[in-house]
This record gives C-alpha cells, structure tokens and sequence, in this order.
C-alpha cells in the first residue's frame, strides 16, 4: 500500500513538471529558458559531433592520400628529371651565347686567311695566372710542325677578323703540341707599325712586352698599332700583337726603348689556331 502511494506522488510530481514546462513555453520567459536549455544541451553536444565529423573527414583524405602516394612519387620523379633537363637546355644557351662572338670571330678569320689553319684545344698550362707556356690536342698527325706560329681571333671589323699573336709551337708529338708564348721571357718578337712601317723587336717581360725601336729616331707614339714584320723564321708576316703603350729615349745609350701592350688576353686561353706550312722541318 505504501509503494502505490509513493508511486502515485511521483506520478504527480512528473505532471506537475510538464505543466510547467507547458507553461513556461507559452509565456516570453518561459521560452527564454527553453533556449537557454536548449543552448546548453547544443553547447555541449554539438562540438563533440563536430569533432567526430571532422575527424572522419580527415581520416577519410588520409587514406585517399596513401592510395594516391605511388602516383605522386612518379609525377614527383618525372617533374625532377623535366627540370634536370631545361636547366642543362639553359646552360647550353648560355654557353652559345657566350661564345657566339668568339664563333663569329674565328669563322671571320679563317675566311681572310689564305694558310691552313688548325684549331686546337688546350689542354695544359703552367702554374700561375698567365698562360706562357701551355699544351695543345693537336701535333704531327694533323700537320703541325715546330716553329709553327700561333693566332686566335680578335675582334671583327665588318666582316674581317684580326689574327692575334698567341706564339710558337716549341716542342711537339704525334697527338700533342707544347706552345710558348710571346710574354714569355725567352720569345723575342720583331715588330713593325701600322702608321709609318717603323719597326724594332721585343721580348717577353713581367708579362708584356718590352724591347727597342731599330731606329733611335723612329716616329713611335703610344697607341700606335703593332704587327709582326716577318723578319727572322720564327712568326709569319702581318700578324697582330697589340698597341705601344711606352716610348723612352735614352740618349746615352742611343736606344728608344718601347713597351707593347699585347692585344690577346693571356689569363684566358681555351682554343688556338695554329697556322700550319711556315714551321721548321725536324
């Protein structure tokens, strides 16, 4: 009798709840509190199934990643191998262009030159910043001899090229040519100028040139123009060496000493032509 009781007051107690609810839904306040209610429950359910949403989410890309992972590494290898290959294109550009002026040069050149030319790489240089002596990939077997002169090309004027004296072959094998140049101190060169054919012969000093004018009284000015003038076996005629860049006169010793800028760059030195026909027979 007394657990009917006791169930019937909580029976009451619930219908009592839901009139009150009832009527707080139907008043402004009552439904104040229903949102208030209804936020807190939102509060605290809603980032919880966000969570669970989103982790899903990204667990769902996750393995759509991983399938797409062997894909990804060849387009990876395959973008590496395409910028392997413009970056070797770029530097073949640039090579190009950096040696277009030089190409243009020398093609000049051998079309003005009536001798046999051969064009030879160099392979070796002595120690230190000038090349004064240094060896060439060409020798006997592609007809070079000792004595034989040595060019590269100059600056074109037009269509002509100016051949630049580099120096001589000095020692030499079937596939291989040792070169000594004009600042070395043991190459003598004879000279003339372009203005008024005066001329005298230098010799190879603290990587210039330095000698003497034939004639004490010889027409010689700084900047004068300065050609090979044949004289002795060792350079061929008419070959370009530089500019005057000195004249002193000593009149005690009745001699005009004279100083030659050389026109060929000898801290850089890759390709030489060597002038075949006018070397020493062994």
């Amino acid at each position: 009798m007394e657990r009917m009781k006791k169930f019937k007051r909580q029976i009451i107690g619930a219908l009592a709840f839901i009139v009150l609810l009832l009527f707080m839904g139907f008043s402004s306040r009552g439904r104040e509190g229903l949102y208030q209610l209804e936020g807190a429950l939102g509060d605290v359910f809603f980032p919880a199934g966000k969570l669970v949403g989103t982790t899903s989410k990204n667990l769902a890309q996750g393995v759509k990643d991983i399938g797409r992972w062997p894909s990804l590494r060849r387009d990876n290898i395959r973008l590496e191998k395409d910028l392997a290959r413009l970056r070797e294109e770029n530097r073949n550009l640039k090579d190009i262009i950096g040696r277009s002026a030089t190409l243009s040069n020398e093609e000049a050149m051998r079309r003005a030159n009536p001798h046999k030319m051969v064009k030879a790489n160099v392979t070796m240089k002595n120690e230190g910043p000038y090349f004064e002596i240094f060896t060439i990939d060409k020798g006997e077997a592609q007809g070079i001899k000792k004595g034989d002169t040595v060019v590269v090309a100059m600056d074109t004027d037009g269509d002509v090229a100016t051949e630049g004296l580099v120096g001589y072959v000095d020692k030499l094998g079937g596939n291989w040519a040792q070169v000594r140049t004009i600042i070395h101190e043991g190459t003598a060169v004879s000279f003339r100028t372009l203005r008024n054919e005066d001329g005298g012969v230098v010799r190879g000093k603290d990587y210039g040139l330095e000698g003497y004018a034939y004639d004490l009284y010889a027409d010689m000015v700084p900047g004068d123009e300065v050609y090979t003038s044949g004289i002795g076996d060792l350079f061929q005629a008419r070959i370009y060496i530089g500019t005057i860049d000195r004249v002193t006169t000593d009149e005690d010793k009745m001699i005009k000493n004279v100083r030659i800028k050389p026109e060929v760059n000898f801290h850089k030195l890759f390709s030489v032509y060597v002038i075949t026909g006018g070397g020493q027979d062994e």
